[in-house]
């Protein structure tokens, strides 16, 4: 709960991972939090773009049966 509190309060981002079954496929979404409490979605291209991206700056492929979206606010 003190990492949430911290990012509400403070500025942060979070990943959510929302588990497929067998056929489905994980949806991968991001949020940021600014320091006025307010919240905004990464966009899907961000989203990937950063979970595509190795600690090296070097491209790595996407996870299989991973689908990045953005949500609505």
């Amino acid at each position: 709960m003190k990492i949430y509190y911290e990012m509400f309060t403070c500025q942060g981002a979070m990943t959510v991972r929302i588990i497929g079954g067998k056929q489905e496929k994980d949806l991968v979404f991001g949020i940021i939090f600014g320091n006025d409490g307010k919240w905004k979605p990464i966009s899907k291209e961000e989203m990937e773009e950063a979970h595509c991206t190795d600690s090296h700056g070097e491209r790595i492929p996407p996870e299989p049966n991973t689908i990045y979206i953005e949500i609505e606010r």
